[in-house]
Order: C-alpha cells, then structure tokens, then sequence
C-alpha cells in the first residue's frame, strides 16, 4: 500500500491513523511513502518516524529506506484537492501523481482521500489518471 504523509496544516485526511491502523493489525502489509526526486515521486518502504526529514513543500518525506519500485503497489492512496463523480481529480498542481500513477500497474487501485462530497465536474486531459474510488467521511464511492 502506498500513502501519503499527511501535511495537517493544510488540513488534509490524516494518513497517520491509517498507516498506524494497518501497522498494528496487518504487520504482514508493506507500506510505502513517497519522496519527491526532481520531478518525479520515488517511493520507500516505511520503517517508522525516524526515518523521516520534512522536505522544501512542508512534506514528511524519507530521508533513506528501500526504494518500492512501482509495480509491487497494489493500492495508491491519493493525495487531492477535490475528485469529480466520474473519478477525476485536482491535486496540487506539481503533477507528481499523475506521473507516479503512470507507472503503476493497470490493476492497482488508485484510492482518494477526500474529506468533502466529490463536485459534479473536473476537466480531465489526456494524461490525467482517474481514480478506482474516492473516500469521504460519508461513505466510499467506487467509479467505472
């Protein structure tokens, strides 16, 4: 599974709970963080919070670990700003995920965290990812 770290300044779902949730019942489940490398995201396997340095953006990162390669991602939880009823998203304008998610298995799940209702519309272009489904604090909506 990979997450992002949350940034709760920003007011964004806190991934912490999840990470700790999966950590103390699934030990079995391999989580991976990512790092920002140039324009790319490289992905780690989380170890624990020594592991990590806050980066430029206000972003807990991991200052060293083993890299995850893409392809052993099952499940991606997304970082966004607001997902559309089709799956479409907005994040925060680097488009870090949309490259990450490119190299992703076709078969991985790309989850969102969201805590507000998905909008009726988002323009989507050529390379932008859709979303499998979209968390809220009302429910889970899967899309296709």
């Amino acid at each position: 599974i990979h997450t992002f770290l949350p940034v709760l300044s920003r007011k964004e779902p806190n991934t912490w709970l999840i990470l700790n949730e999966i950590r103390n019942t699934h030990p079995a489940i391999r989580i991976s963080i990512p790092k920002i490398s140039g324009t790319a995201l490289k992905n780690y396997f989380f170890e624990g919070a020594n592991q990590l340095e806050v980066n430029s953006f206000g972003i807990s990162e991991p200052k060293q670990g083993i890299e995850t390669a893409c392809q052993e991602i099952d499940l991606v939880l997304v970082p966004l700003l607001a997902a559309d009823l089709k799956g479409n998203r907005i994040g925060y304008g680097k488009g870090f995920y949309d490259r990450f998610l490119t190299d992703c298995r076709k078969d991985s799940i790309k989850c969102g965290l969201s805590l507000f209702e998905p909008i009726d519309h988002i323009p989507a272009e050529a390379h932008d990812i859709q979303l499998n489904q979209l968390i809220t604090p009302h429910g889970i909506i899967s899309f296709r």
